[in-house]
């Protein structure tokens, strides 16, 4: 009886993940990188990186989501600025598919989890390129 109860109260322990934590060295190299990727290729060779990350082995799965979820939003940013669609791999569908096969699930995230996770990362992120193009244009 007592290991019964032993194994019912370290349940918890064991069918939830930690929380993500934000990497910000990581997150502020995918910034950056994406910003180098995007004056050499465009938003093009953006979605290749991101292609190309998710795929490698040797690739931490938060730098490509850092660098996915910011080509999104300076996508939908420079999209809406410019009265241009917006490109479609960047669009909900697609990358809510990327972000959730290849950095979530495999962590043990839930939904609720998965999106808290990436309201906090848009208010870090949208922070980051603001920097970034308020610089670069300095």
């Amino acid at each position: 009886m007592k290991k019964i109860i032993t194994l019912l109260l370290s349940l918890p322990v064991i069918c939830f993940a930690a929380p993500i934590e934000d990497n910000n060295a990581l997150m502020n190299r995918a910034v950056d990188a994406f910003f180098k990727t995007y004056r050499e290729a465009g938003m093009l060779g953006a979605a290749n990186e991101i292609g190309n990350c998710y795929k490698s082995r040797k690739k931490d799965k938060l730098y490509c989501l850092y660098f996915d979820y910011t080509a999104r939003i300076f996508d939908a940013r420079m999209s809406e600025a410019m009265n241009f669609p917006a490109t479609e791999f960047f669009d909900d569908e697609r990358f809510a598919e990327r972000t959730i096969s290849k950095v979530y699930l495999p962590r043990d995230v839930s939904m609720d989890e998965a999106n808290q996770h990436l309201s906090e990362l848009y208010g870090k992120l949208t922070q980051k390129i603001s920097v970034k193009i308020y610089t670069s244009v300095q």
